[in-house]
C-alpha cells in the first residue's frame, strides 16, 4: 500500500510545465470488464491527468444513482509510463488503485500492455493475488476514416470470457459514440448497447 501511494504521488506531483488534462463525460451506461458499473442507469465520468515525457498519473471517477448493490460511485488512482518505439508500436506500463463509496477495501493492481494502429494486448494483476488476472486483446480498424471501430476480447482467470465493440466519433474535443457488449461474466449474459459524449478540455 505505502509503495503504491509513494508511486502514484511522485508521478502525479509532475512538474509544474507537464501537460494537465481534464476530462468529462456522460453515458447510458459504464461498461467494465464485460459487466455495467452503474446497472443499465447513466453515469457521469471525470478525469484530470498530467504528463511529461511518457510519464503520466491522475485520477479518474465515476458516479451515478445506482441501485443497490452497486455503489454510487468509484474512482482511481494510478501512474504509468508509456515508451513509444516508434510511430506505430509503444509500450505501456503502470499501477492504480481503485476505490469505491462504502467500501473500505481497495483493489490495487499493476498493469503492461502493447500495440501499434491494429492491436493492443494488454493485462492487469491484482497486487494482493498474482493468480488474479485480466486480459485484454483489442482489434482496431484505421483503415475505417469516419469513425473509429474497435473489437474488445476480454478473458478473467476462471476462464470466463466477453466481446465489446466500440464505435466513436472525434469532433474537436468531443468524442461521441456507442459500446455493444456480450459476454459472460460470473453466470451473467449480457447483451447490451451504451451511448456516451466524453469532452477534453
Amino acid at each position: 500500500m505505502k509503495k503504491l501511494l509513494a508511486i502514484l504521488l511522485a508521478t502525479i506531483a509532475l512538474p509544474s510545465f507537464a501537460g494537465v488534462n481534464p476530462s468529462v463525460g456522460v453515458s447510458s451506461d459504464y461498461f467494465w470488464r464485460g459487466a455495467s458499473l452503474t446497472g443499465g442507469n447513466w453515469a457521469v465520468q471525470g478525469s484530470l491527468e498530467a504528463d511529461y515525457k511518457g510519464l503520466y498519473g491522475g485520477v479518474w471517477g465515476i458516479g451515478g444513482n445506482n441501485d443497490e448493490p452497486l455503489p454510487d460511485y468509484r474512482y482511481d488512482l494510478y501512474g504509468g509510463y508509456r515508451l513509444n518505439i516508434n510511430d506505430s508500436w509503444y509500450v505501456d506500463g503502470g499501477v492504480m488503485q481503485m476505490r469505491y463509496d462504502g467500501i473500505d477495501d481497495h483493489v490495487e493492481e499493476w498493469w503492461v500492455k502493447g500495440g501499434n494502429n491494429w492491436i493492443e494486448l494488454a493485462m492487469w494483476t491484482d497486487m494482493d493475488d498474482k493468480d488474479m488476472r485480466y486480459k485484454e486483446v483489442t482489434l482496431k480498424m484505421p483503415l475505417v476514416e469516419v469513425v473509429d471501430i474497435s473489437l474488445t476480447h476480454g478473458m478473467f482467470e476462471d476462464d470466463s470470457n466477453y466481446q465489446k465493440l466500440r464505435i466513436s466519433k472525434d469532433v474537436k474535443n468531443w468524442t461521441m459514440g456507442m459500446e455493444v457488449l456480450d459476454g459472460a461474466r460470473h453466470g451473467q449474459f449480457l447483451d447490451s448497447a451504451a451511448f456516451f459524449v466524453n469532452k477534453k478540455f
